[in-house]
């Protein structure tokens, strides 16, 4: 096979980016490891950027968004006794939308098929190679050897994907930026008898520790902890500080 840009994941960026290159007469061709029921039902996240929406709406992919989203101006931070309100638009002049993208997968599919996009789902062993001279995919479909040419190879595969460890040190760059403040956690209404609690976490301690588990969550660039309630609790009251501290600073007005 050959074409004219090789993009590797379907997900989202993948699927935008061939709705964008088509619009401007170029050819491409999406593979993709996972089949397309998996990548369609796949939880994303649920909230889109204004400036998102506003590509989207460019291209002509905004239509169910505007009918089925919602448009969100802020958020409220709040503890016990205290309530405070962020409004978005009165701060920075503009709000985001809830909408998940895992509807926005769909539309994005839709699209694509009704332009005749060439799309190879549930692909394995897929390989970058040569990305600086004749840039090419190698992969499988039902145990068949396929290679892809092309003049440019876009990895949009995510930071596990094969793409990004093909770039040559010398030539890449990375940018970064950490929230050390991000957390998942459970909680438990208060009252809640301590055995039951204990046996809650005994049971995600487990859950924790087993291997496939833990890949699973790493692959979403999550770090396993698993502490005590204690400890998660004294952890809660830090975050809280942090947060009370920025609505201090921001001067926002209990509502």
């Amino acid at each position: 096979m050959r074409t004219e840009v090789a993009i590797v994941g379907a997900g989202p960026a993948g699927l935008l980016l061939s709705h964008l290159l088509a619009q401007d007469g170029i050819e491409s061709v999406v593979v993709e490891t996972r089949s397309r029921e998996y990548v369609e039902a796949r939880i994303r996240a649920g909230i889109l950027e204004s400036s998102s929406v506003e590509l989207l709406d460019s291209v002509g992919l905004g239509k169910r968004l505007h009918a089925e989203g919602d448009h969100h101006r802020g958020i409220h931070l709040q503890w016990p006794g205290e309530r405070h309100h962020l409004d978005f638009v009165d701060l920075v002049g503009r709000g985001v939308w809830v909408y998940g993208q895992t509807e926005l997968q769909k539309d994005l599919g839709r699209a694509r098929d009704a332009a005749g996009q060439r799309i190879v789902y549930e692909v394995a062993d897929t390989a970058v190679h040569d990305p600086a001279g004749r840039p090419h995919v190698t992969f499988t479909v039902d145990g068949q050897p396929e290679r892809l040419d092309a003049e440019v190879v876009v990895g949009c595969d995510g930071s596990f994907g094969p793409s990004r460890g093909v770039i040559p040190a010398a030539v890449s760059s990375t940018w970064t930026r950490t929230y050390p403040y991000s957390w998942l956690g459970v909680l438990a209404p208060a009252g809640t008898p301590s055995a039951v609690i204990a046996a809650w976490v005994a049971a995600l301690d487990t859950a924790l520790k087993d291997p496939e588990t833990k890949a699973l969550l790493e692959k979403q660039a999550m770090d396993t902890v698993g502490n005590s309630p204690e400890a998660f609790a004294s952890f809660i009251k830090q975050d809280i500080a942090v947060w009370k501290e920025v609505a201090a600073q921001a001067k926002v007005e209990v509502q």
